[in-house]
């Protein structure tokens, strides 16, 4: 006998048939994503772990090579990665609490809330730290790094200098003191260490378990990625500065995090757009900052991201906004530029886009190439593919300007200097080849050709102060 559907379970055929097909998407989403991280994993161009999640359900979940390759252990969804700086965002997230809760505004001066604050800076606002609109020199381009560097060996450093780059508010400067000085003002308005402050105010509400500031209590790290270099050689991270940086955590916890950024689980909906919007700078023009993150706005609605990158590590956090997809990577293999060409692939698989295969780093081809014949075959290899298969593999000047150094640390001198000089035949227009390679005839002790070296470089940029201050060594050398 013919029977008649009624209405509701219409509904519910269509209502399933939609769920099974969501879940065939996402399904095969997650397959396309996995065979990407796959064959950048096999090309050694990627070692971490990944997250993605689409229309705020987590489709996939996956680590790829060592935590630590001494002990041969290996990476697990839980494993703790240093955050760099996407670290910011959290530190921009503890000022957007005590802002609301009455304790700082974003436009009270600076040296409202810190002692000994240079004078120069006197009159930049917390505002101006939050959106690298302050003018405040960048510490991290100067040469003050070591293990154990401080927040207040920072701000020393920042009260010898002399001024600003700008007037605050008149221009945008990617800043790291800035963040040290906002990390600084958290601890002095609420009386807590920076450390203690995100865990009550953050990671405690949000059960991010697995996430902490790495400072000078910091004891031992469970299930910790060791940091290496693109070529495998530790490279882990020993500062103690954090504020810019600072953060450990998982892709596990960044999920909480970015899920409870959609709702009022820290502040309100109010403050947190304002923390997503780009600052409008003294002429009108707009950056594409906000507090914390960098802001992109297109057809398909805002987008807002950060990447982070110290010693070994590597990290990258995405959030489409208007479609609640998000994508986070952590690695521990130094390789940058390989990370960002992941996520905007991943972006596009999400979108049911083509894309292409990110390119490979021809450092580490040259490299297997320099130790198992000589750099002379690498030489002629790099200027064969470059030729033959110049899509297929990244050929930036960073590429040989890594290997240079990474041979110069081995104190396998002739061959840097090889590597070095094709990275000049290369990129005759970098100021920083012609630096690179003025190094390595330093060390050397080949001084005439450095100091020629180094001239060239000062005259393709005469702001590079490295040059400055490694001639005037040269020129002493030479007159002994």
């Amino acid at each position: 006998m013919r029977q008649r559907l009624s209405f509701v379970s219409v509904f519910t055929c269509l209502l399933v048939l939609l769920i099974l097909v969501s879940n065939c998407s996402a399904r095969s989403k997650a397959e396309e994503i996995d065979r990407l991280l796959s064959y950048c994993h096999e090309q050694g161009m990627f070692n971490g772990t990944a997250l993605t999640v689409e229309d705020g359900v987590k489709i996939y979940d996956k680590a790829f090579g060592f935590a630590n390759r001494e002990t041969g252990v290996l990476l697990d969804t839980n494993s703790c990665f240093y955050l760099g700086s996407v670290s910011k965002q959290f530190t921009a997230m503890a000022i957007m609490i005590l802002r609301e809760q009455g304790k700082l505004g974003y436009d009270d001066n600076l040296a409202g809330y810190l002692t000994g604050v240079p004078s120069y800076a006197e009159n930049v606002t917390i505002r101006h730290l939050l959106t690298h609109t302050s003018g405040i020199a960048n510490y991290t381009d100067f040469n003050i790094k070591r293990p154990g560097l401080t927040n207040q060996d920072v701000l020393d450093f920042l009260v010898k200098q002399k001024h600003l780059d700008f007037s605050p508010g008149e221009d945008f400067s990617y800043s790291n003191s800035g963040y040290v000085l906002l990390a600084m003002i958290v601890e002095e308005v609420s009386g807590m260490r920076f450390a203690e402050f995100l865990e009550k105010w953050i990671f405690g509400p949000l059960r991010m378990d697995r996430s902490f500031v790495y400072d000078e209590t910091t004891s031992q790290i469970d299930n910790r990625a060791i940091g290496y270099d693109v070529f495998g050689a530790e490279d882990d991270y020993e500062l103690l500065t954090y504020g810019p940086g600072g953060v450990f955590s998982t892709t596990g916890d960044l999920f909480k995090w970015d899920k409870a950024l959609y709702t009022e689980a820290l502040v309100k909906r109010e403050t947190l757009a304002e923390a997503f919007t780009a600052y409008e700078l003294a002429d009108g023009g707009l950056t594409d900052y906000g507090f914390g993150w960098v802001i992109k706005e297109d057809d398909t609605g805002k987008t807002v991201r950060h990447a982070g990158g110290q010693a070994g590590y590597f990290t990258w956090i995405e959030r489409r906004l208007s479609e609640h997809n998000t994508i986070i990577l952590l690695t521990n293999n130094g390789l940058g530029i390989c990370i960002k060409a992941i996520a905007n692939a991943v972006v596009c698989i999400l979108g049911g886009r083509e894309y292409n295969l990110p390119p490979k780093p021809i450092a580490i081809e040259l490299l297997a190439v320099i130790n198992k014949e000589s750099v002379g075959v690498a030489i002629d290899r790099y200027r064969e593919l470059r030729n033959s298969h110049r899509d297929s593999y990244d050929f930036g000047d960073a590429q040989l300007n890594d290997l240079g150094y990474h041979l110069l640390q081995e104190n396998r001198i002739a061959e840097a200097i090889e590597i070095f000089k094709l990275n000049v035949e290369a990129f005759p227009e970098e100021s920083n080849t012609y630096d690179s390679l003025g190094e390595a005839y330093m060390v050397n002790q080949d001084y005439e050709l450095a100091i020629e070296n180094y001239e060239k470089s000062l005259a393709l940029n005469p702001d590079n102060t490295n040059a400055v201050d490694k001639l005037r060594v040269l020129r002493q050398k030479l007159k002994r």
